[in-house]
């Protein structure tokens, strides 16, 4: 089933969940015994990292930024591993995978593409289909041109699929960006660490730009990206070449072609306008709607737990 060129790791109760479960009641007995497994999938000369939680029907899951890679999902979504597994990935040249900046690879159409051979490497046939962001319109656009391989579809605080309410959420954007948020991110980026590419520092960059995004603001300390500075600036670059070759992504009149079943969940108070998530639920047919008070546009970091009990229902057919 799973042509990879190269083979990371597999193992269970892995590293990292055991070093999240000391930090709860009861240790690492309180965590439930989850297989995971990563590696690399060749396409076209490029090697795109995967990890892989829990055994089960598949979720194909795709990350937002899209410059930021799949690290910051892995937390909020790990407690689904229980029945599914989790497929996640690095968009190419973002994170740990590799792509030239430069390579003509980097289109929407093309990214699409790679969506496609990801999910019959590692996902097999068919398989629910779960982006956040950036990652929900390129989820968006997957299930519309490609139903048959989509069980059904879950779109987390999704990038509007136009321009009509941009303008809103900029607005909304910039009420939520403090002078402090400001003076701190300038401060981040002219410190020596972040010239000497400290992990650290480049982590909380990230956190910072990310922070007026967050309904509790004080969230923003759950991130976790994984990136050093050479994959920072690498994704950036990338990501706005792929943002800039927008031939393939679903726009508001494609929405009549969507014809499997879709749940959009959107936090309240996510800079993208509520106004937006409610007219994408209207043009879908049959899409449902879940509304997280108090919430902005990462409710895997806010709330997991809100965001986990609406995506197992709506899986599970409730």
């Amino acid at each position: 089933m799973r042509a990879v060129v190269v083979m990371l790791a597999v193992a269970v109760a892995t590293g990292l969940a055991e070093r999240d479960a000391l930090d709860r009641p009861g240790g690492l007995q309180s965590l439930p015994v989850v297989v995971e497994d990563s590696g690399y999938v060749e396409i076209d000369g490029a090697l795109l990292f995967y990890r892989t939680l829990g055994e089960g029907p598949p979720i194909l899951v795709l990350h937002g930024g899209p410059s930021i890679g799949h690290e910051y999902l892995v937390d909020g979504l790990r407690s689904l591993a229980d029945r599914y597994e989790l497929v996640f990935f690095d968009q190419r040249g973002i994170g740990r995978s590799t792509g030239s900046a430069d390579s003509s690879r980097l289109t929407v159409s093309r990214t699409l593409d790679d969506i496609d051979v990801m999910r019959r490497t590692l996902a097999g046939e068919r398989a629910f289909v779960l982006g956040h962001s950036w990652g929900a319109a390129l989820a968006l656009s997957y299930a519309i041109d490609r139903p048959e391989a989509v069980r059904s579809l879950v779109l987390v605080d999704p990038t509007e699929p136009g321009s009509r309410f941009r303008e809103l959420r900029d607005e909304n954007l910039a009420r939520a960006t403090t002078a402090v948020d400001s003076t701190e991110l300038a401060a981040l980026f002219a410190s020596e660490g972040f010239r000497d590419g400290d992990p650290a520092v480049v982590e909380e960059v990230f956190r910072t730009i990310y922070r007026p995004w967050l309904g509790d603001r004080s969230a923003a300390v759950r991130f976790r990206f994984g990136l050093d500075l050479e994959a920072a600036l690498r994704g950036r670059a990338v990501g706005a070449r792929v943002v800039a070759t927008s031939a393939g992504l679903a726009r508001w009149a494609d929405l009549g072609r969507l014809t499997v079943p879709t749940l959009i969940v959107h936090g309240e108070v996510d800079p993208i306008p509520i106004e937006m998530a409610r007219r994408l639920a209207s043009g879908v047919e049959g899409a449902r709607l879940e509304v997280l008070e108090g919430v902005g546009h990462f409710p895997m970091v806010e709330r997991p737990e809100r965001l986990e009990a609406v995506v197992r229902d709506f899986l599970e057919g409730g």
